[in-house]
C-alpha cells in the first residue's frame, strides 16, 4: 500500500470512528480520565500506540502529549498543525463529532458513507 493509500485509509477510519458513537466526546485533552476523547484523541487512538495514564492529573498522554497530537500522527493522516488546531477548536467550541467528521470529509473530498440504521 502506498503512503497516500495509507493516509486515505487512516482518514476513512478516523471519520468512521467519529461517526460511530463508539467514542465519548470530551474537551481540552486528547483523552481524559473519564474515557472522553477530543476528535484528535480519536485519531491518536486509531494510530494504536499506547496511552499512559497520569493519575495525579486525571488524563492520559499519547507519546508524551496530552493536548495535541505529536507531529508523526499528523503526518500519518496528512494534515498540518494548522488544520489540527482548527479541528481542536471545533471540538472544544461545541461542534459534535458528526460535524467534525463532515468537515474532514469536505476538506479531503471524501465520499459520504451510508450508515446502517441503529436497531
Amino acid at each position: 500500500m502506498s503512503d497516500e493509500e495509507e493516509r486515505d485509509e487512516l482518514r476513512r477510519r478516523w471519520v468512521e470512528a467519529l461517526e460511530s458513537g463508539g467514542y465519548a466526546q470530551g474537551l481540552g485533552y486528547l483523552r481524559d480520565g473519564d474515557g472522553q476523547f477530543c476528535c484528535l484523541g480519536v485519531l491518536c487512538d486509531l494510530v494504536g500506540e499506547p496511552w499512559v495514564y497520569h493519575d495525579e492529573m486525571g488524563w492520559y498522554s499519547f507519546d508524551g502529549r496530552h493536548g495535541f497530537p505529536p507531529p508523526h500522527v499528523l503526518e500519518k493522516v496528512g494534515i498540518s498543525a494548522d488544520v489540527a488546531c482548527e479541528l481542536a477548536n471545533m471540538n472544544d467550541s461545541g461542534s459534535s463529532f458528526m460535524e467534525i467528521a463532515d468537515h474532514i470529509r469536505l476538506a479531503f473530498e471524501m465520499e459520504p458513507v451510508e450508515m446502517e440504521p441503529a436497531r
